[in-house]
């Protein structure tokens, strides 16, 4: 019998069929549209249904698929999305990247709640965005009967009618109590009876409704899985086990994790709860990632076209212009909302291709500056999964730059989708035969310390708001 998993990013959504052996029957996108209005950004929740239920409606009709087991997915975490009583959604899904306040909340209700947390609180967490929507609008959840935080949550919410979150996702939310690993206990009721009830990425959170399951032709009903969080489905797929690795993945946005056995908070670095027993993922996330690779693709080469960047690259790698890739604000290794990208060192000389290449070149940068800032620099190679795996060119400026090697998965077997198929093995207790095959890029004799010099003095007078830096770039 076949299972379903997706995968919902932020620029697309993903449906996978997989067979018994756990290979791949087929699988199909769906792209997502982002809004953006200054610091709020949302996407919409009847799209995201819609794209949902359409794909999977396309996916069961092309294969000829009459039974799933198993429905398990991941996604973004550390959205904002309320249910009201009626069980009508809330059109507008706040992102993770959202940094937009409303009301006031003072340092000493926030504190209060931080100390709990695992990790530092900010205008990205859910728990101020909450609590400001409150401080302005009194009555601000008195229709609502559920608050989610996550895509994923949202989709097993439609299928399923139930609420659930998952440990990893819970504890970026600013709601979380490490200590007792649960939700904060002295949150305000009209808040903490509102939240999900928090299970393993394996919890059978129940079946599939019966009139979904017999609109789209199933001659069963699936069973719907709580699966992990984008990050916690990573880790996972990025096949690091051991306390003391560390992977990156970069899709639109992006991090580097690095797998530890002590809980040790940190003002700059989120500590999430791990997928394994006993560990805890220390997380540099990433704001300006794969969708500044995109922009600059579309805005300097005037295509989209992958191969055609890899070239560039390979070209242009040694440019002496300078970019600092901030578009979108940054969170590592400094939180900073409101800083915005930098270029320097432009001449009348200077081509498209190098502009292109200083912004994808810079990538690199803002990774070895965080991987330094997370004490991580100094250890083994890193695994790298995501999309911009599939540049070989990136890949090695990225090896030559963090002077390390660089592990690639070769097969397409990595990131969150593997990292279902992972947990697909836990519940039904079987292992697949396949293995991964990797590509190694080693460190080059080129030589990056000057430029790189160059950037990270600039990138931390941006991300720390020095006075050193003009004040129309903080």
């Amino acid at each position: 019998m076949k299972n379903l998993l997706f995968d919902f990013g932020t620029t697309a959504i993903k449906l996978t069929l997989v067979n018994s052996d756990y290979s791949v029957c087929s699988s199909i996108s769906k792209k997502l549209e982002t809004s953006i209005t200054g610091k709020r950004i949302t996407q919409s929740t009847s799209e995201w249904k819609k794209n949902f239920f359409d794909a999977l409606k396309e996916l069961l009709n092309s294969t000829g698929t009459k039974n799933i087991e198993y429905i398990i997915g991941t996604g973004q975490m550390e959205d904002l999305i309320l249910i009201d009583k009626n069980n009508v959604v809330e059109e507008n899904a706040t992102l993770y990247s959202d940094s937009f306040v409303e009301g006031e909340i003072p340092d000493s209700e926030i504190k209060k709640y931080e100390r709990e947390s695992p990790n530092s609180i900010d205008n990205f967490t859910p728990l101020v965005k909450l609590l400001s929507r409150i401080d302005k609008d009194k009555n601000y959840l008195y229709d609502t009967k559920k608050i989610i935080f996550g895509a994923k949550d949202l989709i097993n919410y439609f299928l399923t009618g139930f609420s659930f979150a998952d440990y990893t996702n819970a504890s970026t939310t600013g709601l979380f109590s490490t200590e007792n690993n649960c939700w904060n206990n002295s949150l305000p009721e009209e808040i903490l009876n509102k939240l999900p009830k928090i299970e393993e990425p394996t919890f059978k959170i129940g079946f599939m409704k019966k009139e979904i399951a017999k609109e789209f032709g199933l001659d069963n009903v699936p069973q719907v899985i709580n699966g992990i969080g984008d990050a916690g489905a990573s880790t996972l797929g990025s096949e690091i086990e051991k306390c003391g690795e560390s992977y990156i993945y970069l899709g639109t946005t992006g991090w580097i994790a690095h797998l530890q056995e002590n809980f040790s908070k940190s003002e700059d670095f989120f500590l999430l709860s791990g997928p394994f027993k006993n560990q805890w993922q220390k997380m540099g996330p990433l704001l300006n990632a794969g969708n500044v690779f995109d922009w600059a693709m579309k805005n300097f080469l005037n295509t989209e076209n992958y191969g055609t960047a890899n070239d560039v690259i390979k070209n242009n790698h040694n440019t002496g212009v300078l970019s600092w890739p901030y578009l979108n604000g940054e969170r590592s290794p400094k939180k900073n909302p409101d800083i915005r990208g930098v270029i320097s060192g432009i001449s009348q000389d200077v081509t498209s291709e190098e502009l292109f290449t200083s912004f994808v070149r810079s990538i690199a940068f803002s990774l070895r500056l965080v991987s330094e800032k997370m004490g991580i620099q100094g250890t083994g190679s890193f695994k790298l999964i995501g999309g911009l795996t599939g540049s070989p060119a990136w890949c090695q400026l990225l090896a030559d730059i963090m002077k390390k090697k660089i592990v690639v998965p070769s097969s397409g077997q990595s990131g969150p989708q593997f990292g279902l198929i992972k947990l697909l093995q836990k519940i039904i207790k079987t292992k697949s035969t396949k293995s991964n095959e990797y590509i190694t890029y080693i460190p080059s004799d080129r030589n990056y310390n000057e430029l790189y010099g160059e950037y990270k003095k600039f990138a931390e007078d941006l991300l720390e708001n020095r006075t050193s830096c003009p004040s129309y770039l903080r």
